[in-house]
């Protein structure tokens, strides 16, 4: 995994377990938190498999995060501000993916 992808990724976490440390609806934080951990574990396992089908559900995961912040910015648990700043940190984590990908369906070429 790329080192820029990788501390992005553990930036994000990290800023969702803080966001959410005094979150009073456990749910939502357990949700949240759960689906960002995923998000770096699903990735792993796409490079590690080199198949088109981890890294689809790396991209649900993310889809699912995107989500999950949307809400909770709705539900007003976290400020605009901060909801912003994790939107662009995704849509940057978004745009490195597209070479991650690129990568896995080379790998599956070669595969076949």
């Amino acid at each position: 995994m790329k080192k820029e992808v990788e501390e992005l990724l553990l930036d994000i976490v990290s800023d969702i377990f803080e966001l959410f440390l005094d979150c009073p609806d456990y749910n939502l934080k357990g949700q949240i938190t759960r689906t960002a951990v995923y998000l770096k574990s699903n990735l792993v396992v796409a490079e590690k498999e080199h198949d088109e089908y981890s890294y689809k559900n790396y991209l649900k995961t993310l889809d699912e995060l995107k989500t999950l912040i949307f809400v909770s910015y709705k539900l007003e648990v976290i400020s605009l501000e901060d909801k912003n700043r994790l939107e662009e940190k995704l849509l940057n984590l978004s745009k490195m993916s597209i070479n991650i990908y690129n990568k896995i369906d080379k790998w599956y070429e070669c595969e076949v």
